[in-house]
């Protein structure tokens, strides 16, 4: 799997799993919605979140579509409405996600450069691949 497809599975991608932990180790996964600029990925959520504070701890997540596992350093941005970059491709991905909850004036967006995926074979063997991905 190379960069192009990558970003062409990340293109067409509307809702994800993400993953935190804290910094004892503590787990907490979240089903998202979210949009991509490349190999960065950018998800909105309610800044009193567990994720959030997660993130403050230990950037270090992940996230699942279907059989593609990806690693990812997180940080906090600021509120939706002031990343015009953001609210154009959410508009465009989940008109419904952009207007339910971006106005919330909670609301932080949470920014995720990948790292590394790992493939799942689909041929009914238990191959596995990993790829770094150079930012």
């Amino acid at each position: 799997m190379n960069k192009k497809e990558i970003e062409q599975l990340l293109d067409k991608t509307v809702n994800v799993v993400l993953a935190t932990s804290n910094s004892k180790g503590i787990v907490s996964t979240a089903q998202m919605v979210m949009v991509n600029n490349g190999l960065t990925v950018y998800m909105q959520t309610d800044s009193r979140f567990q994720k959030v504070k997660n993130i403050k701890e230990n950037p270090n997540v992940a996230l699942n579509i279907g059989r593609y596992n990806f690693k990812g350093t997180a940080k906090i941005l600021g509120h939706p409405l002031e990343n015009k970059m953001f609210i154009d491709k959410l508009k465009a991905r989940s008109p419904k996600t952009y207007e339910d909850y971006s106005h919330i004036p909670e609301n932080v967006i949470i920014e995720i450069k990948l790292t590394n995926i790992r493939v799942w074979s689909i041929n009914g063997n238990k191959d596995v691949t990993d790829i770094e991905i150079e930012t």
